[in-house]
């Protein structure tokens, strides 16, 4: 993991193991590590990203929410393949939603985040 992606000291420490927990928490059956890695990516140092901006708790959640989905559109689909190809990126997401919809499931969420697409 690059130098930007790492939290920042001191409070950026707690907020991403608030964030780990709060994945962990809403979506239980991801698999091992994931939570963590995804909380380290959403907080990382020097970003805009939702988990540096994450304030209530009710952002919170929603911030987590988006992080995962972002999280399997990235990994779990064939997104950044499609991007690589030229296809328009509102294009690639329509054409992974239902693979990363079927992931939101299986790992236990029960939700339809508005940023699943």
């Amino acid at each position: 993991m690059g130098a930007r992606h790492k939290p920042r000291e001191g409070a950026s420490a707690l907020l991403v193991d608030r964030f780990t927990q709060r994945v962990r928490e809403r979506f239980p059956a991801a698999p091992a590590g994931e939570a963590r890695r995804i909380a380290r990516y959403a907080c990382g140092r020097g970003t805009e990203r939702v988990g540096v901006l994450a304030g209530p708790d009710g952002y919170l959640d929603h911030a987590v929410e988006l992080a995962v989905v972002a999280h399997l559109r990235h990994r779990f689909t064939e997104y950044e393949p499609l991007l690589a190809a030229g296809v328009d990126r509102d294009d690639a997401r329509a054409r992974v939603q239902p693979r990363v919809l079927a992931l939101l499931g299986r790992w236990g969420s029960g939700c339809r985040p508005s940023g699943a697409a």
